[in-house]
């Protein structure tokens, strides 16, 4: 007998695993939760803490769903973090989204923040997170029918040449968001980010199309350290336009050299690139911890990547329509949630 039900725990043992990697996503659900006779769709999913909006296709049926990045940290837990997974079924002019959290022990351990753009243009979004060395980590789509979601860790440290040949760290303060874009336009992801200061922009353009004709590779060169002319207000989420980004002399009894867009410290803003006029340039969106609006840059230049001036700012974004205004740190995605067909701002966290 002792023998016949050590055989049949080991059969079922046998049995369990195989299923477990036939069907890779085991389904969680929930008691349904009524109120007033009302079931709740969403009642396990525990609330939204700030999250980080990114659109990705889970499972692969040519729909972008949903996963949200939300920081739990404090000063115990610093970096920690909790995920949540959401199926877009896709009904026109709707938000039709379904709690998934079977993809959830799919992603990395990332922390601080997390990006989804797809650098290597196979149609599925990478992970751009914070990297302890001081900068960005990234990790690759694997997604795939046979295989399912899964990703791969393609870099630990993001690096960049510098004016002068220095070769360093790509540098992405841990409570900043950069803006992943072809500022340029030739097909490769580029990054636009804080410098250390935190008033100014850094453009560091992806030269993989440059140097092996596809856009698979990331290897940065910072062409500007002061992209669109412009630097942050170091008292509110304004804008300093027409920045001459040179050197200049403190005063005249004083031979020391100041950088005028470093002289000032301002940390904390969440970046987000568009193209807001269709006109094949990128427009800046900031949200930051010195306001509780959104702020709207507006660029002007005539060549991408090469004369990016910011002519224009609306610091109550949109002054068209009712302005953002949040309690504190507002942080704007460019995503489309309803599924009509058209990116916009339709969601914005506490960043």
């Amino acid at each position: 007998m002792q023998k016949a039900l050590t055989l049949f725990v080991a059969l079922f043992v046998v049995v369990t695993v195989n299923n477990t990697n036939a069907q890779p996503y085991a389904k969680v659900k929930g008691p349904k939760v009524y109120i007033g006779g009302n079931q709740l769709p969403m009642a396990w999913v525990g609330g939204l803490n700030a999250p980080i909006f990114n659109e990705v296709d889970l499972n692969l049926d040519g729909i972008n769903d949903l996963v949200l990045f939300s920081i739990q940290g404090s000063v115990n837990f610093p970096g920690s973090h909790r995920l949540q997974t959401f199926i877009n079924h896709g009904t026109p002019n709707q938000v039709d989204y379904e709690y998934a959290p079977e993809y959830i022990s799919k992603f990395p351990d990332v922390h601080h923040w997390m990006l989804m753009a797809d650098y290597n243009c196979d149609g599925r979004e990478d992970i751009f997170s914070y990297s302890y060395l001081g900068g960005m980590e990234v990790y690759r789509n694997d997604n795939s029918i046979a295989g399912g979601l899964r990703f791969t860790q393609v870099s630990t440290l993001i690096y960049s040449t510098f004016g002068g040949g220095a070769y360093a760290n790509l540098y992405v303060a841990p409570n900043s968001l950069p803006a992943l874009f072809d500022v340029n336009g030739d097909g490769d992801i580029d990054v636009l980010t804080f410098k250390l200061a935190g008033v100014a922009v850094e453009y560091h353009e992806n030269q993989s199309m440059e140097l092996y004709g596809t856009c698979d590779s990331l290897v940065f060169t910072e062409e500007t350290g002061c992209f669109g002319k412009f630097s942050l207000s170091a008292f509110s989420n304004t804008a300093n336009l027409g920045q001459s980004c040179v050197f200049r002399i403190a005063n005249p009894d004083d031979d020391t050299v100041v950088d005028p867009i470093n002289s000032v410290l301002h940390s904390g803003s969440c970046l987000e690139s568009f193209d807001n006029g269709l006109d094949g340039d990128v427009d800046l969106l900031n949200g930051d911890i010195l306001g509780n609006n959104l702020l709207y840059l507006e660029n002007g230049g005539t060549i991408p990547g090469v004369n990016d001036t910011m002519i224009y700012q609306d610091s109550i974004f949109p002054a068209y329509d009712i302005p953002v205004n949040y309690v504190t740190f507002p942080a704007p995605y460019y995503i489309d949630v309803n599924n009509d067909g058209k990116k916009g701002f339709d969601s914005f966290r506490l960043c």
